[in-house]
């Protein structure tokens, strides 16, 4: 128990407070939006401001906030022990990453497989099934293969949301090759100016192929191309992470010379970005709310990193979130599952008229609970490989 709570509730020593925040932000973000777009399905008289529910319902704008982070924590460790010039850093790496996001990933996916395959033999065996749901379930059974082998972001898997770990972890797959072989061999400038310019032309090439799919009404594959080309977002976090371990000094000096400017401009982006109705967007112009969120939400990083110490850094750095920051993937992982406890109580408010006041305790009691389950499962799924992965980097550097 002590070890379980030191993992989940304690700072560690090489952490930075204020990402934490950040991170806990970020699956908050994830599980507003898509409780907005529930209640919205519901098809439930709202009482509440329009801006404000497209505001809401865009918050799982946090899955960008995810990838940004994710390229700066990936791509900061690779450079920190490139210029150690430790041993092992491949191999080092891929023990991190597989012991941490494989155990828990493959849990999940032997639930909800359980659960879809079970659910379709148990429709099959009836002698008059709903063909709709048996549909359905066929479906996703056919679909489960390829979020088993990570390939949900460029064809359609069964879960709504394992497409973001499938882009993640082909970054995983790419980036530290590319970094090590190619990119960290660069001089510092050039460095810098190669995730500038990857992220220029990968956001390009996405913004062309879906501004094409629109004009030819070619929609089929519209969804597979945002989900896929999503690693202009990733880089975000790799170029931050480049300015803070190579050029620290210079971009302190901008950053604090310029912060309310920033900080402005980091706001309106992302107002912009979070005010639009998706209903009202489609294929490029929703690209480029992906691009806005990129620039504004690391932007936000980068002042809390480089700027002068503010309340914006007292608030991230807050104890409050470090739990939900180290729960946050197996939180993502399983939300949707998760979100059943709202569900229970959906009878409850069919017919009733929706304000802001339901739809904060509607969230704080799915929050609550799906604290409670994945902080279960993370003392028995992940915590064990966690003291695995640690055992075997200890013999590593030895």
């Amino acid at each position: 128990m002590k070890k379980l709570i030191a993992a989940v509730f304690l700072q560690k020593k090489d952490e930075i407070p204020e990402l934490n925040g950040i991170r806990a932000m970020a699956i908050l973000m994830v599980m507003i939006g898509h409780l907005m777009g529930g209640l919205h399905a519901l098809q439930l008289p709202m009482d509440t401001n329009p801006y404000i529910d497209y505001f809401l319902g865009n918050l799982d704008s946090g899955v960008d906030l995810f990838f940004i982070l994710s390229g700066f924590l990936i791509s900061s460790g690779l450079m920190i022990a490139h210029n150690s010039q430790s041993k092992n850093i491949l191999t080092n790496f891929y023990i991190k990453r597989t012991l941490r996001i494989f155990p828990s990933y493959y849990f999940f996916l032997l639930f909800s497989g359980w659960i879809i395959l079970g659910t379709y033999y148990k429709l099959s065996n009836q002698p008059s099934p709903n063909p709709e749901s048996l549909t359905i379930y066929s479906t996703l059974k056919d679909r489960l293969i390829f979020d088993v082998f990570y390939l949900s972001n460029i064809f359609k898997g069964a879960l709504p949301h394992t497409w973001s770990l499938s882009t993640e972890e082909h970054f995983y797959l790419v980036f530290p090759f590319l970094a090590l072989f190619l990119i960290f061999k660069l001089n510092p400038k050039n460095r810098l100016s190669t995730y500038i310019l990857l992220f220029v032309t990968i956001a390009l090439i996405r913004n062309v192929l879906i501004f094409l799919s629109v004009k030819f009404d070619s929609l089929s594959g519209l969804n597979t191309l945002t989900e896929t080309l999503r690693f202009d977002t990733i880089l975000v976090g790799v170029i931050i992470a480049d300015l803070y371990i190579y050029h620290k000094d210079q971009t302190e000096n901008f950053i604090r010379k310029y912060f309310p400017l920033l900080l402005i401009i980091s706001i309106v982006i992302l107002l912009i970005g979070h005010l639009g109705s998706k209903k009202d967007l489609i294929g490029y112009e929703m690209q480029y709310r992906h691009i806005l969120f990129s620039l504004g939400f690391g932007l936000v990083i980068a002042i809390l990193l480089f700027g002068n110490k503010t309340i914006l850094n007292v608030f991230f750095s807050l104890k409050i979130w470090i739990p939900i920051a180290r729960l946050s993937y197996t939180i993502y992982l399983w939300h949707f599952i998760t979100s059943g406890i709202v569900k229970v109580f959906a009878p409850l408010i069919k017919g009733k008229v929706v304000t802001y006041g339901l739809v904060a305790a509607l969230f704080s009691g799915w929050l609550i609970f799906s604290i409670i389950v994945t902080l279960i499962i993370f003392g028995l799924i992940e915590l064990p490989f966690h003291k695995l992965r640690d055992k075997i980097l200890s013999k590593e550097s030895a």
